[in-house]
């Protein structure tokens, strides 16, 4: 109807994990012959409603991750059927239009991780639940200005006590600046949450900035180019990892179903 909006989405991914990722239990001298595979995917329904001043949006979702068999050298297949997990989400949010422009919100998740193996490798129940409030403001001035901010908070509360929370401040928003016609300016900010493996660790908090530029050159091609920071905190170790990078690209539209993307960039990653 005018004032209803309903939403359905799915998605699925299919990546190799890198033989020096940190999450990757292996024994000492090990080396891995083959990458392991990493599925992903999910699915998610939302009802919303944008008529009139209030406006209110419930959304539930679910996303699954699945890790392939390790192949190494001299120790056979190693499973990683213990990181297998599936996160359930359901969020609600408020919003209310002070103006045409302007409209704070609220906004409140519960869900809940689920482990396919209760205990994992390491003696330690990964399950958890989940809990997030986050508040803003979402700007709309046209053309030229468009996006939202908030801050808020998260938790992950684990169903090991050995295990601490998981909990931390959040940033996340978007900004859209469109100073002349066929040309964009997009600064972003997200906050990310990540599980571990090794023995009584409990995950990191990920902390991204990112400045975007885009120009539509012809009407089948857009040049863009990025800047990105990123700070992830290891909660249980206190290290912090910086990663930088740059990169830029191009994208040739043959027609509203096929493109062509290419990027190069740079990227390093420091930890202290």
């Amino acid at each position: 109807s005018r004032e209803w909006l309903v939403r359905l989405g799915g998605s699925y991914g299919l990546t190799t994990e890198s033989p020096s990722s940190d999450n990757l239990l292996l024994p000492a001298t090990a080396t891995i012959s083959e990458r392991p595979f990493v599925h992903s995917g999910g699915a998610f329904a939302q009802v919303e409603r944008t008529g009139g001043r209030l406006n209110l949006r419930l959304r539930g979702s679910f996303d699954r991750q699945s890790f392939g068999d390790v192949e190494t050298n001299g120790f056979g297949t190693i499973s990683q059927d213990d990181r297998n997990n599936t996160l359930y989400l359901l969020t609600a949010r408020v919003g209310y239009e002070t103006s045409p422009a302007l409209q704070p919100f609220l906004e409140a998740s519960v869900g809940t991780r689920q482990f396919d193996e209760a205990v994992d490798r390491n003696g330690n129940e990964r399950s958890s639940m989940i809990g997030a409030l986050r508040g803003g403001l979402a700007v709309d001035f046209g053309e030229k200005w468009s996006g939202e901010a908030s801050v808020g908070y998260r938790f992950e509360d684990f169903d090991d006590a050995a295990l601490s929370t998981l909990a931390g401040l959040t940033v996340d928003g978007s900004l859209v600046w469109s100073p002349r016609r066929l040309t964009t300016f997009t600064a972003t900010a997200a906050t990310d949450f990540s599980t571990a493996t090794a023995a009584n660790e409990i995950g990191s908090v990920t902390y991204t900035g990112q400045l975007q530029w885009a120009h539509d050159l012809r009407p089948h091609l857009s040049l863009n180019a990025s800047l990105l920071g990123s700070l992830r905190q290891f909660d249980s170790t206190g290290v912090d990892e910086t990663t930088l990078q740059a990169q830029a690209g191009f994208e040739w539209r043959f027609n509203r179903n096929l493109a062509l993307i290419g990027n190069v960039g740079y990227e390093t990653v420091d930890s202290s």
